[in-house]
């Protein structure tokens, strides 16, 4: 009698363990995407920010760079107008007869002679007035303030000085009156009266206003020279200016 054998459709052998089933990571990536999406709004919010920064640092410094372009532009303006009337009053207004001289030249003792004077050197000029020998020649009539300045000194004072004195004068000639000699200012005064005093020191000015007139000239005396000190032209002079 045959034996009919069914055998199964498939068989399967598995050996070892079987593999875990897979785990699901989708909320772990959608939080680090949510991470570096904040990260970059982040960082730009910050390059926005530095740009902004920037830009009014910006605008500040070129208000500033054109408030002082408008500034300087303004006082530039106000100094070309200033010159411009400066140069427009003097082309209105010559300039007056003048004169100052100074370096009082003590070439000679003779209290009767007048002083002579350095008129072009240092400080000294001479403006529509000439010099000649010593005196101021006025070449237009009219008032005039005149004014001279002596520095003395005297080294050797004696021990008796009742009868030391000194006569500063300031004088003018006139052709119209033969040249006779007029006194315009006069200064008498002592000089070593402290007695023991071996060293005297002092000074004499002269100054008023006088009206002179064309041709005439004026001049300065001193009667004892040897007390004259000069320096550099600042402690002895003589002048006139036109008022």
């Amino acid at each position: 009698m045959d034996t009919c054998v069914q055998y199964p459709m498939s068989v399967f052998s598995v050996q070892g363990q079987m593999a875990p089933v897979a785990q699901n990571h989708q909320p772990l990536k959608k939080q680090n995407k949510i991470i570096g999406q904040w990260a970059i709004n982040l960082a730009l919010m910050v390059l926005a920010m530095l740009a902004l920064t920037g830009a009014a640092i910006e605008i500040y410094i070129l208000r500033n760079l054109q408030r002082s372009l408008e500034s300087t532009q303004e006082m530039m303006h106000e100094n070309i107008e200033a010159q411009y009337m400066t140069k427009s009053d003097e082309a209105k207004s010559p300039p007056v007869p003048s004169a100052h001289v100074t370096d009082c030249k003590l070439t000679n003792r003779y209290p009767e002679q007048q002083l002579l004077w350095e008129p072009r050197q240092g400080s000294s000029f001479l403006n529509e007035i000439q010099y000649r020998n010593g005196s101021l020649l006025i070449n237009r009539t009219g008032t005039y303030f005149i004014y001279s300045k002596l520095q003395l000194r005297f080294l050797d004072c004696p021990k008796m000085a009742d009868s030391n004195f000194f006569q500063h004068g300031v004088y003018k000639k006139s052709p119209h009156l033969q040249d006779k000699e007029i006194i315009l200012m006069e200064n008498n005064k002592q000089f070593c009266e402290s007695q023991g005093a071996k060293m005297w020191v002092g000074s004499s000015f002269l100054g008023g206003t006088f009206v002179i007139e064309q041709g005439e000239e004026v001049y300065v005396k001193m009667s004892n020279k040897e007390l004259i000190q000069v320096k550099d032209g600042s402690i002895t002079f003589f002048g006139v200016f036109m008022l």
